[in-house]
């Protein structure tokens, strides 16, 4: 793959998670943001499949990009202190998610499971 190919796909998460900062600093309901967020970066991908970037290098992106709506998601809604993790798991976990893919993800939680499940209830 050639640097101007890695850079492209690199910029897709980067100009998502841009556009999606924005969009929450500028009052865009959340899930609207997110939604337009994943949209935006999905036809970048594809626009970068039609140019003929190879595949391996798009699922890649495509997990960086859910990498970014994700960790966005987290920190609008989750408090810094919530005694809970956010883990990416099966294909996209190991980066590679394909865009008709399941996003697995697995939240654990403290030593005080019922009481920390009851702090999050709100958020998710």
């Amino acid at each position: 793959m050639g640097m101007i190919e890695n850079h492209t796909v690199n910029a897709v998460a980067a100009v998502a998670g841009d556009a999606l900062s924005e969009a929450l600093a500028g009052g865009v309901p959340p899930l609207d943001a997110f939604r337009d967020a994943l949209r935006g970066g999905s036809q970048r991908l594809f626009e970068c499949f039609d140019a003929g970037v190879p595949i391996t290098d798009l699922v890649t992106g495509r997990s960086r990009l859910i990498d970014g709506i994700l960790v966005a998601a987290w920190r609008h809604h989750m408090p810094p202190e919530a005694p809970a993790a956010l883990v990416a798991v099966g294909g996209y976990g190991r980066g590679e998610l394909h865009p008709a893919s399941d996003v697995d993800i697995l939240i654990l939680l403290g030593a005080d499971a019922e009481e920390d499940a009851g702090a999050l209830n709100d958020p998710l």
